[in-house]
């Protein structure tokens, strides 16, 4: 498994999680996943990229290419308010990547989102506004119902809900 989508209705929250080797096409299958199912864009997010993850296959020009994807069906929704994406990358190997995306544009205008990493659970929990009792719920993932799955291997499509 490589890129799972969750949701945890009680917060209203989104958690992406990123494993293994992430690739082009999964990142382009969970864009397509949510411009079929918008309701998943107006919701905040916590991204969260797990040890060992990495993005070596994916360019950063391939990356840029995802974010336009991104902002192009963000201008479709006219969100009325900002959404955040909260990102905790506990992968050395991913951290150039999420560096990237996250300083490399101006995510407020072109995604109508607000977006900041954070070495904690507890921080990020705190800047989503979520109440801290909750960190560990955002820590496990605990009350995240799997919405998407997107693992593609050698060409085979991706799995989704």
């Amino acid at each position: 498994m490589t890129l799972i989508l969750r949701h945890n209705t009680d917060l209203e929250l989104n958690r992406a999680e990123y494993h293994s080797s992430v690739t082009t096409a999964e990142l382009s299958a969970m864009v397509a996943f949510q411009a079929a199912n918008p309701t998943w864009l107006a919701c905040d997010c916590l991204n969260v990229v797990a040890p060992g993850a990495h993005f070596d296959t994916v360019s950063l020009a391939d990356l840029g290419g995802v974010f336009e994807t991104y902002r192009v069906l963000f201008e479709q929704q006219q969100l009325t308010i900002f959404r955040r994406a909260a990102w905790i990358c506990r992968s050395p190997a991913a951290q150039r990547h999420i560096t990237y995306w996250l300083n490399s544009r101006n995510l407020r205008k072109g995604m109508s989102s607000d977006v900041a990493q954070f070495d904690t659970f507890a921080e990020a929990c705190a800047w989503l506004v979520i109440a801290p009792e909750q960190t560990p719920i955002l820590e496990s993932g605990a009350g995240f119902e799997e919405v998407a799955r997107f693992d593609i291997l050698a060409g085979l499509p991706a799995i989704s809900r």
